[in-house]
C-alpha cells in the first residue's frame, strides 16, 4: 500500500473577501469510536471531518493475511487541548509506521473515503483503490482555503530531525455539468513545513491554498479539503501537523499575485513540443507541470532561461507552478496542441 498524496497545482495569494466557515472549522466538537479486528483501537475525528484511521485499522487488520500486512495498526488523528490556536481543541495528525507497510501520513478531510478492496487484492495501490465523496457545498467559486497550523517534522533513520513536510490540498468539484460524475474544475495546495513554529509557546502560522480554475465556465458545487502530516519530501517517523480555524474565502473572479510582469516569461502558449521559460534574475527556481487530475507530469530546475521538452505529453490543458524554496512566484495554465 502507499499513502495517499494529492499532488496538485499551487497558487498563493488572494485578496480577502467574505469569509465562510466550513463545518466545525475550530475543531471544537469531536466524535469518538472504535476500529479494528485483532485489537480494538480508539479513533477520533472532529464533527464534519474524517480520517483514514478507521479504514486503515479495520481493513488493514482484517486483510492482513491477504495483503501481506501485519496487524499492528494505529490511529493517527487526535484532539489536542494543549496546543490550540483558539477555543479548546485543535486537530493533531501524526505520521506513523503501520506495521510492516511503512510510514503513513496522518490525515484529515471534509470528505468521506471508500476503498475498493478488489483493487487492493489485485495488486493496486491504496491511492488507486480509494475514492472520495461529500465535501463542503458551495454556491460559486471559492478563491482560497486557509487554516492556522503548526508543524514539527519527524526524525530520519539516524534519529536526526528530518525535512518532512505536511500539506493542505483543495479540490473544487462540479458534478452537475458532467452527468452526475464529479469533475475537478479547480485545485490548490500549500506545503506546510518546519518554518511553522512548534510547541505550546510558539506562534501559529496561517497558510492559504488558493484555487486555480481550469476555466470560467464550470462553477464548483463542492469544495474538498484535505490535510496530511506528510506529503512533500517523503514520510518520517512522528512528523506532526496541528490544524485549527479553517476558513474559505469567496470572491467574484480570481485575482493572482505574481512576480512583476516582466520577471518570468513562459512561451509559447499554446505550445506544441517545447516550452520556454525565461526568469529575469540569477536565482534557481523549480517548475512543476500538473495534469488537470492533479498528477505531476514534469518538473525541472530553472535558472535564467531554460527549455522544457513537452513532446511526450498528450494534448490538453495543464497547470504549472514556478517556485523558489517555499514561495510560489507564478502559476497558470498551458494548452498543449498539435
Amino acid at each position: 500500500m502507499k499513502k495517499i498524496l494529492l499532488s496538485i497545482a499551487i497558487l498563493v495569494a488572494s485578496v480577502c473577501a467574505n469569509a465562510q466557515f466550513v463545518v466545525d472549522p475550530g475543531m471544537e466538537t469531536w466524535r469518538t469510536n472504535t476500529s479494528g479486528s485483532t485489537a480494538i483501537k480508539t479513533i477520533h475525528a472532529p464533527f464534519g471531518w474524517y480520517s483514514f484511521d478507521s479504514l486503515a485499522i479495520a481493513d488493514g487488520e482484517s486483510l492482513a493475511t491477504l495483503i501481506g500486512a501485519g496487524s499492528n495498526w494505529h490511529a493517527q488523528l487526535f484532539p489536542d487541548t494543549t496546543i490550540v490556536h483558539s477555543g479548546t481543541y485543535s486537530a493533531k495528525m501524526i505520521t506513523l509506521k503501520q506495521d510492516t507497510l511503512g510510514y503513513f501520513a496522518g490525515s484529515m478531510s471534509n470528505t468521506k473515503a471508500a476503498v475498493n478492496l478488489s483493487v487492493l487484492l489485485s495488486g493496486g495501490s491504496l491511492a488507486s483503490a480509494t475514492s472520495f465523496s461529500g465535501g463542503t457545498p458551495v454556491a460559486g467559486k471559492i478563491v482560497s482555503v486557509s487554516a492556522w497550523v503548526k508543524y514539527m517534522p519527524g526524525i530520519d533513520s539516524l534519529g536526526n530531525p528530518g525535512a518532512d513536510t505536511g500539506i493542505l490540498t483543495v479540490q473544487a468539484i462540479n458534478g452537475a455539468n458532467f452527468g452526475g460524475y464529479d469533475s475537478v474544475v479547480g485545485t490548490g495546495t500549500v506545503k506546510i513545513d518546519s518554518t511553522m513554529t512548534t510547541g505550546s509557546a510558539g506562534a501559529w502560522k496561517k497558510v492559504t491554498a488558493t484555487i486555480v480554475y481550469v476555466d470560467s465556465v464550470n462553477i464548483p458545487d463542492t469544495i474538498r479539503i484535505n490535510f496530511a502530516s506528510s506529503g512533500g519530501r517523503g514520510s518520517l517517523d512522528s512528523s506532526t501537523l496541528w490544524v485549527d480555524d479553517v476558513t474559505t474565502i469567496d470572491k467574484v473572479g480570481v485575482e493572482t499575485v505574481i512576480m512583476g510582469s516582466n520577471a518570468i516569461n513562459i512561451y509559447p502558449n499554446p505550445a506544441s513540443n517545447q516550452l520556454n521559460i525565461a526568469i529575469n534574475d540569477a536565482k534557481t527556481y523549480n517548475c512543476s507541470i500538473f495534469s488537470i487530475k492533479g498528477n505531476t507530469v514534469l518538473t525541472k530546475a530553472i535558472c535564467g532561461k531554460e527549455s522544457l521538452d513537452i513532446s511526450a505529453l498528450p494534448t490538453g490543458i495543464y497547470l504549472y507552478t514556478i517556485s523558489n524554496e517555499n514561495t510560489i512566484v507564478k502559476n497558470g495554465k498551458i494548452n498543449i496542441v498539435r
